[in-house]
């Protein structure tokens, strides 16, 4: 058999090769710790609401619509889940078929402690029922921020239509439909 290194070139190796050195192994430490502060800084600022406001619809308090002939009326509760309070200055858009009304006076700006909640009220008249949109139509919410103004968007739940006795749990109802089609295919088949 025969030997790859002698006795004679192990004893001229340095043990300690590749191994850090104290300070070496100090500033590895350092840089770790600074990388999981910094981490923890960073979720810490982005649950704050101070870079991207962290307004949701509260699907806790509910969300209310009712239908007129071309008119269909939405309350969306919003609530602040930030550290800052909010301040909303505007809510809905006119989109395809759908033409928002104007909001009550004095209804904008509102401003939304954290934790707290509101409801804001949205009445869309129907403009053209076979235009609305079919999907997932999400309603802006403009919010003021030290630089201007900054939108979030938040969808609005589905409406469960012709929903049968029994349905086999998948994640989502198959029978769901996007609240802007539901409601305005009812305040189109409404004639009085």
């Amino acid at each position: 058999m025969t030997a790859l290194l002698t006795d004679d070139v192990w004893m001229r190796l340095d043990p300690h090769a590749g191994r850090l050195t104290r300070r070496g192994a100090v500033r590895m430490w350092a840089l770790v710790l600074a990388c999981c502060l910094l981490g923890v800084a960073a979720l810490a600022v982005f649950r704050s609401g101070l870079v991207t406001p962290r307004l949701e619809r509260d699907d806790f308090a509910g969300w209310s619509s009712s239908v007129e002939r071309r008119f269909v009326t939405v309350q969306l509760p919003i609530v602040n889940r930030g550290w800052r309070t909010e301040t909303v200055l505007g809510v809905g858009r006119d989109g395809p078929g759908l033409a928002l009304e104007p909001p009550l006076a004095g209804h904008f700006p509102v401003a939304i402690p954290p934790g707290t909640g509101v409801a804001i009220t949205l009445r869309y008249q129907v403009t053209s029922c076979a235009a609305v949109p079919q999907g997932d139509w999400p309603v802006p919410v403009r919010v003021s921020r030290p630089w201007g103004v900054q939108t979030r968007y938040l969808l609005g739940p589905g409406i469960a239509v012709d929903e049968p006795s029994t349905v086999e749990y998948s994640g989502r109802n198959p029978y769901e439909q996007p609240w802007q089609r539901v409601l305005a295919k009812q305040a189109c088949a409404v004639t009085s």
